[in-house]
């Protein structure tokens, strides 16, 4: 934030003495972008600029890279574009990092402003990504836009060239190197998570034509003899914990020695949070205070309820305080917050607890928040009684409109029975007067009249009886 600040104030400065210009983007990145070199050998990358056309007078960057594969030997400012430094150009090969801030009071046009050169140092063999984390490009507008719009990252290839030694007339060698120990120098910090091996032994008959690495279940690191002369070798990052490593004396007749060690590392202590806000109010800035040790990296991570976390870097003073104030006003929502050590080896410490902090909105927000959600209510239970009573009328008045068509249906249902019922007494009547194919009837006919007439009777009170009752239910 300050680094921003500082190359806002350069911005400012131009705008004062130059015209305004409007810059719409800005880009930064690697040059060469990929490139193959041989372990131990020295190669150059250029972070540069292209203003895309437009007038830009600032740039800040952090990049990270691989350190177990590369190492910087050496950042030049020389030809650079930006003659001020916000932040002066730095390294760790320790955390695989690099910084920069810089600025200049002429606006710069152009599509390869070179901004530093950094010489790398291959250290094993692999692909290492050199990646920027964050950046800014400032406009020279008065205001210090950032038109940052594009971060191009790199990557290199390591390989491992073993160059074979002169042809000499040895005997024939078929006797292993002599037997050796691996110490563990962890430089006196049980936490340091990239220890120094120390080991040396020797081969009489042909020499020792170089060593195999192998930490755990990681890719064996080759190194030779020679190298060993130049610097001890340190391990690559390790996480907390126990570890093995094997190593491989191996001679130029290819007959080898291993040597075995376990070793530990211990973790480092987490921060501690002393003092956070139980609660907070929409709007409010969200402050936390804390305590570790001197000179350390404080990793303070922020979350709202299923968001991404955010990180925020903390520098510890010299007596271990630190405090953390976010970037933006908090909303309504819960938070957590929670922390990790760094020291300046890069070894990270488990997390805090989490604390949970919950944000409200302001009183008159509530009371307002309250009464809207009571009208809702109100309004949805009234829509609700109309709804029914709606359903209720309606109802009634199909029923209604069901009743006056049964009755009607009804009515004529019983006319219809009464004409029926005639009609067959007649139609029966002829029949059975004709049952002897003569006119009248006979005795016998009468008695089969009269038992159909029975019938007819009971049928049609039946009947007229079921009508009856339907219309009385009807009523």
């Amino acid at each position: 934030m300050k680094r921003l600040f500082s190359i806002l104030i350069i911005s400012i400065f131009s705008f004062l003495i130059i015209p305004f210009v409007w810059a719409e983007a800005g880009s930064l990145y690697l040059s060469p972008s990929t490139g193959t070199y041989n372990i131990g050998t020295n190669f150059s990358v250029s972070i540069n600029i292209n203003s895309r056309g437009a007038q830009i007078n600032a740039a800040e960057a952090n990049l990270t890279f691989n350190p177990q594969i590369l190492s910087v030997v050496n950042i030049s400012k020389t030809n650079s574009i930006f003659p001020l430094w916000t932040t002066e150009p730095t390294f760790s090969n320790t955390a695989g990092t690099i910084n920069f801030g810089g600025g200049t009071p002429t606006p710069f046009i152009g599509t390869a402003g070179r901004i530093i050169a950094i010489t790398f140092r291959g250290r094993i063999s692999g692909t290492a990504n050199v990646n920027f984390i964050s950046g800014a490009v400032l406009a020279a507008d008065g205001r210090g836009t950032n038109v940052l719009t594009n971060m191009s990252n790199a990557n290199y290839v390591i390989r491992s060239i073993i160059i074979p030694p002169p042809p000499i007339e040895v005997p024939v060698d078929t006797q292993v190197p002599e037997p050796f120990e691996i110490k563990i120098d962890n430089e006196g910090i049980p936490t340091n998570p990239r220890p120094i091996l120390r080991f040396e032994t020797k081969d009489l008959i042909s020499g020792i034509d170089f060593y195999e690495i192998k930490v755990g279940e990681q890719e064996p690191i080759i190194i030779t003899p020679a190298e060993l002369l130049i610097e001890p070798f340190r391990l690559p990052f390790q996480k907390p914990g126990k570890h093995s490593v094997i190593i491989k004396a191996i001679d130029r007749a290819g007959n080898y020695t291993l040597a075995l060690k376990d070793f530990i590392i211990e973790i480092i202590e987490p921060p501690t949070i002393i003092a956070f806000p139980e609660k907070l109010q929409e709007g409010d800035f969200l402050f936390i205070k804390g305590k570790s040790l001197p000179n350390y990296i404080v990793l303070v991570y922020t979350q709202k309820e299923k968001d991404t976390p955010t990180v925020t870097e903390i520098k510890t003073d010299e007596k271990g305080s630190w405090n953390y104030i976010h970037n933006i006003k908090v909303t309504e929502g819960i938070y957590k917050v929670w922390a990790k050590n760094r020291d300046v080896r890069g070894a990270i410490s488990e997390a805090t607890t989490k604390i949970v902090i919950p944000v409200i909105l302001p009183p008159w927000l509530q009371i307002g928040k309250i009464a809207i959600d009571y009208l809702i209510i109100i309004f949805t239970l009234l829509l609700l009684i109309i709804s029914v009573i709606a359903i209720i009328f309606y109802t009634r008045y199909k029923i209604f409109l069901w009743q006056k068509e049964i009755k009607k249906e009804t009515k004529e249902a019983s006319q219809i029975t009464d004409r029926t019922f005639r009609v067959l007494e007649e139609e029966i009547q002829k029949q059975i007067e004709f049952l002897d194919k003569k006119a009248g009837l006979t005795k016998r006919e009468k008695e089969i009249r009269n038992k159909m007439q029975e019938v007819f009777d009971l049928s049609k009170k039946f009947i007229s009886k079921e009508i009856e009752d339907i219309e009385e239910k009807l009523k």
